[in-house]
């Protein structure tokens, strides 16, 4: 194993004549330079797996196979799905938990973590599950040391990605529309806010938009090459485009320049027109991020991989940083150290393969690195200052790479058939559901009971703000809302509360505004109903009536409910259940002709 940096660089120089870099007698590598083979450095950043999650049964790595449950006594992992029916929670609060004291034993108190009566917060994939990302660590370097920044979700662990800082920020900003339309950086809502923890444990609610210096500044500085490869403004994913937290990037000349969106990344890969650094986020359903198939993001992965791969040049020039940003709700046995801020550093361990032709062959890197050391390894790499004191003192990837090596040859790997193939709905969109209890009258926030299509029970919690539509968008009340109606909600998992979401508007499937003619079949006043044969349907319907109904006849003239005769003909408007035949809420009914 490589013991110091100063080592690795000196390997540069030997490796890199048998790969064609042109070095000259004596030369000196100044700033924004690299001596050795690596001209290219990828840092791909994926979503929301714990390392034993992934790779808890990989040969030769720190993994565990067990967890420590609510009984204090060791039990299996059991098999993660391919998709999960919703997030678990990864909020700080939830990290916290989870930790419990460095115990790292109440993983399955997390919300979200049981699902349909399955304890899926401890979980991991089988090699048969992911064989790809397992091809990747068989055949390069796998590091099962590797840290998240911070103990929470994505948000801050993406801006130590780019800049081995992220102002004490330790959770994501909330979401308050869908996964396409949101935004978390200086472009977003004035409204928003993200939570600051300071080592003395003080909080306050700040702006998502900062200033401080950040790797790319170092690369311009230097006129280094890179590029952010990313969703664009509201498409999904858009919310880990971290550059749109560093204000002067977001509103200056970088981001037109160097942000561009992730689907040239593979076109720049295979032209080998990469720039010398390289970041590149995905969408949302490509992401690895719950409740998405790991098979489509695996897929995804592959494909932009294999796009490097394809050019033997850059190959030839390449580092690869795989890594995925935080723990997302899933079990992980290793306790991480405290960072400088021990509020909120370090976070849990994250799988990591570093993929190049210098990358170790077989082999696990069990070196303790973080979101930082990547940074490091860029600026040991380009000979570039450090950017603070937490990139500084971190180590910088270097035992992970065997620079007197052979080079490895691309390892192309075909892309699978993913099970139940269709695009994953967004992370926001509740599964469709069945009513089971109806909301409580009264105009305030409300809670609905629901069977989830899919299996399992859940609640629909809206607030007085909500929506409730019948189809396509009729604005009714909750209390409008009939068990066994078919519903679509669009909200996000309760954080705090399993089985719970937040919707913040619901449509009725089964309901819409109708209107209809027929004639009374039977009238019965004691229940303020009334029974009519369409006259060009067969099957009966029930009009209910309420204290909002007016019946008239003739002229507009009122009638009495008592005084509707049978077989009249009558016209009515409003609130119709097709999945019941009933009219629910009807403004008016017209008596327009009695029988003689």
């Amino acid at each position: 194993m490589i013991a110091s940096s100063a080592l690795v660089f000196g390997l540069c120089a030997v490796a890199a004549a048998a790969v064609g870099v042109s070095m000259g007698a004596g030369q000196t590598c100044g700033a924004g330079q690299s001596c050795g083979p690596i001209q290219h450095i990828v840092i791909m950043d994926k979503e929301n797996r714990s390392f034993d999650s992934m790779f808890g049964t990989f040969p030769g790595a720190d993994g565990s196979t067990t967890f420590i449950g609510p009984d204090g006594q060791k039990h299996p992992l059991s098999h993660q799905p391919d998709r999960l029916q919703r997030d678990i929670s990864h909020a700080p609060d939830a990290a916290r938990l989870a930790y419990d004291n460095a115990r790292m034993d109440k993983f399955w108190h997390i919300p979200g973590a049981i699902q349909t009566g399955v304890d899926l917060a401890d979980s991991q994939f089988y090699q048969s599950d992911i064989p790809n990302y397992w091809s990747l660590a068989k055949n390069f370097t796998l590091d099962d040391r590797f840290f998240s920044t911070i103990l929470g979700p994505s948000y801050p662990n993406h801006l130590f990605s780019i800049a081995a800082q992220d102002a004490n920020v330790d959770s994501n900003p909330p979401m308050i529309g869908s996964w396409q339309s949101e935004r978390w950086g200086c472009d977003a809502a004035p409204s928003m806010t993200v939570e600051q923890r300071t080592p003395d444990n003080r909080t306050k609610q700040i702006f998502p938009c900062f200033n401080f210096r950040t790797l790319a500044d170092v690369l311009d500085a230097k006129n280094v090459s890179w590029k952010y490869y990313a969703p664009a403004q509201d498409q999904s994913g858009y919310v880990w485009s971290s550059f749109d937290s560093i204000k002067h990037i977001r509103f200056g000349p970088d981001w037109q320049s160097h942000v561009v969106g992730h689907t040239r990344f593979a076109a720049d890969a295979a032209a080998g027109t990469l720039p010398t650094v390289s970041w590149l986020v995905e969408p949302g359903q490509v992401s690895d991020h719950p409740p998405a198939s790991i098979c489509a993001g695996e897929n995804w992965t592959v494909r932009q991989i294999n796009a490097i791969m394809s050019n033997p040049t850059q190959w030839a020039h390449t580092a690869i940083i795989l890594t995925w940003d935080d723990f997302g709700g899933f079990y992980d046995h290793v306790a991480p150290p405290l960072g400088p801020n021990a509020r909120i550093e370090y976070g849990f361990r994250v799988p990591t393969i570093i993929i190049s032709p210098y990358a170790r062959r077989s082999y696990v890197d069990h070196t303790m690195y973080t979101f930082s050391s990547m940074l490091k390894f860029v600026e040991q790499t380009f000979h570039l200052p450090s950017l603070g004191p937490l990139d500084r003192t971190s180590k910088g990837l270097g035992s992970s790479f065997n620079f007197s090596q052979h080079p490895a040859a691309p390892l192309k790997l075909p892309e699978r058939v993913c099970s139940q193939v269709s695009t994953p709905a967004p992370a926001n969109r509740i599964p469709l559901a069945t009513l089971v209890e109806p909301a409580a009258s009264g105009g305030g926030p409300a809670d609905l009971t629901v069977a989830l299509n899919h299996g399992g029970t859940g609640t629909l919690a809206l607030s007085r703000h909500a929506k409730t539509y019948a189809t396509p968008w009729f604005p009714i009340s909750p209390s409008n809302v009939q068990p066994g109606d078919s519903l679509r909600a669009f909200g996000q998992p309760n954080p705090h509360q399993a089985g719970s979401y937040n919707v913040w508007y619901l449509r009725d499937l089964d309901e819409n505004k109708a209107w209809m003619r027929g004639h009374v079949i039977s009238v019965d006043a004691a229940h303020n109903r009334i029974v009519i044969k369409p006259v060009y349907r067969t099957q009966p319907i029930t009009i209910q009536l309420d204290a909002g109904t007016s019946i008239v006849g003739a002229k507009r003239r009122p009638v009495a409910l008592t005084s509707v005769p049978t077989a009249a003909l009558i016209v009515t408007h409003g609130l119709y259940n097709s999945r019941t035949s009933t009219f629910l809420k009807v403004p008016r009914l017209t008596v327009l002709a009695t029988p003689s």
